[in-house]
């Protein structure tokens, strides 16, 4: 009995090894932006100290740590927030939160998904998006 109980503890220790070896082929966040930028033909600029809040248009999740604000016409934005935003990427509505008339560093973007549950999630960082020639 004690040697079944050995070989059956050593192959599921071997399964678990073999398992945490395994990947899902889901993009690491770094390459999931790059992949978007890559999409919108465009590359991520110098970061902005702020973005004109009444300008903001437009919006696209990449996923629950980065997003896309577009301003106007040809501005595009590249907000990294400083922690993880459960409900980004199933949100339906976004909203700004700023202590002034732009949108800067330490600002929040406050997330409205289809659970109607609400995240408030700071920004880290804003990078202008400019267009690749």
């Amino acid at each position: 009995m004690t040697r079944r109980l050995q070989l059956l503890l050593a192959s599921t220790v071997a399964l678990l090894m073999l398992a945490g070896c395994s990947t899902t082929g889901a993009p690491e966040p770094e390459d999931r932006v790059a992949m978007v930028l890559q999409e919108l033909n465009v590359t991520r600029g110098e970061p902005v100290r702020s973005v004109t809040e009444f300008r903001i248009d437009g919006w696209r999740a990449i996923d629950d740590r980065n997003l896309i604000l577009t301003a106007g016409r040809h501005d595009h934005y590249l907000v990294e927030l400083a922690g993880v935003c459960p409900e980004l990427r199933s949100a339906f509505r976004i909203g700004l939160e700023s202590r002034t008339g732009s949108l800067t560093r330490l600002d929040s973007i406050v997330v409205r998904s289809m659970h109607s549950l609400i995240d408030t999630c700071q920004i880290r960082e804003i990078y202008r998006l400019d267009d690749i020639d």
